[in-house]
């Protein structure tokens, strides 16, 4: 409804109004372009299309005080003269150890308070017009196409993020040396939707692909590709403080944000799980497994989508256990905290929905691992 009001009121196109000031011309881009943010972020959370194509705007994104505008059709994507860097230069995060749900000791104010400048704002709208660029090309059901051209597109999408990457000026990289800023989440937002859109764009080479007399060239790009996916959510994960307590969950990112990115890697480790760990091993795994999850745990108490995730991706990897020996999850806690509104109705439908988990993965009478076999009915 935002978007066809915002359509409707002209906001979506450049004005040559000379009665608006600058300062008002900016006011509206940053109106429109924060309303095309949250419809891409609902796009990729509820796995539809978007409501409005990217050629249908005509706002220039300069005018949320970025660097000089370029389409996102122009190949390359010029998006300033920054020589190539990694995004996390030396920025290594420690990864959770076992039992760390609870406790944040010397890490309060890690995190600033709401500081988003216009600056970062416009390049997470160019992050947003390549996820964009991405579901329409890789997603959309009139795209009827061969895996070769799918690998196409791939490549090329890769190559916008590549120069998005390179011209991200220095002052929004998250560094490790300046993890005591004052205000670090318009980075660390940025940083997480980079590792984010990377998963959307290499999802489709985690599947089992079967292709007959497929070529070695094409194999080896499914590979990496499949890897890259994994990394991606390796890294999300890495990015995130160790030791979560409730209160910096709740500080880091909106609460619906961070819980897509948490299903979003979870998802992706267990399938890789699921495809005989072809990209990283169980044990290399196993670290950000533990971590994802206790950042949904923390989120359970207050959230009910999150109270779901965390029931569903538990069983899942209840049943993981019985098929991969080194999958120990034993460390991750076996229950979380209901949320208020969760009623016996609500707890039927989910062990309606867990219930073909146990039949088809798992033995109900296994004798192996005591405490998690007796949890297949909690």
């Amino acid at each position: 409804m935002a978007v066809r009001h915002a359509t409707g009121l002209g906001l979506h196109l450049k004005t040559t109004d000379r009665i608006l000031s600058l300062r008002q011309c900016a006011e509206r881009a940053r109106t429109w372009y924060s309303i095309y943010n949250l419809e891409l972020a609902m796009s990729e959370i509820l796995g539809r299309l978007p409501s409005i194509a990217t050629s249908d705007s005509t706002v220039p994104i300069d005018l949320l005080g970025g660097e000089p505008e370029r389409t996102i059709s122009d190949v390359p994507m010029d998006l300033g003269s920054q020589t190539s860097r990694p995004l996390f230069p030396g920025g290594k995060r420690h990864v959770a150890q076992p039992g760390d749900q609870t406790g944040m000791p010397g890490q309060s104010g890690m995190y600033g308070e709401d500081g988003e400048s216009s600056r970062q704002l416009s390049f997470r709208v160019r992050l947003c017009q390549i996820s964009h660029h991405i579901i329409a090309k890789l997603y959309s059901p009139t795209q009827p196409q061969s895996w070769s051209a799918v690998q196409q597109v791939i490549a090329e999408c890769q190559g916008r993020l590549d120069q998005w990457r390179e011209g991200l000026p220095a002052d929004l990289i998250l560094h490790g040396s300046n993890m005591l800023d004052n205000d670090l989440r318009g980075k660390v937002d940025l940083a997480l939707y980079y590792h984010s859109t990377t998963m959307i764009l290499y999802r489709p080479c985690l599947c089992n692909i079967s292709i007959p007399n497929e070529s070695a060239s094409s194999r080896d790009f499914n590979l990496t590709g499949a890897y890259r996916c994994v990394q991606a959510a390796t890294t999300l994960v890495d990015t995130l403080p160790a030791k979560p307590s409730a209160q910096e969950v709740a500080r880091l990112l909106p609460w619906w944000n961070l819980l897509h990115y948490l299903c979003q890697v979870i998802a992706v480790f267990i399938l890789e799980l699921s495809q005989g760990s072809r990209s990283f091993t169980t044990k290399q795994l196993l670290p950000f497994i533990r971590k994802a999850m206790s950042y949904l745990w923390c989120l359970t108490a207050e959230s009910l989508s999150a109270y779901r995730a965390w029931r569903m991706f538990r069983r899942m990897l209840v049943v993981l256990t019985f098929r991969y020996g080194e999958l120990d999850v034993a460390d991750i806690p076996l229950e979380a905290v209901a949320p208020i509104g969760w009623t016996d109705r609500d707890e039927a439908l989910m062990e309606q929905t867990l219930g073909p988990l146990v039949e088809t993965g798992m033995p109900r009478n296994s004798a192996r691992g005591g405490q998690a076999a007796d949890n297949t009915n909690d």
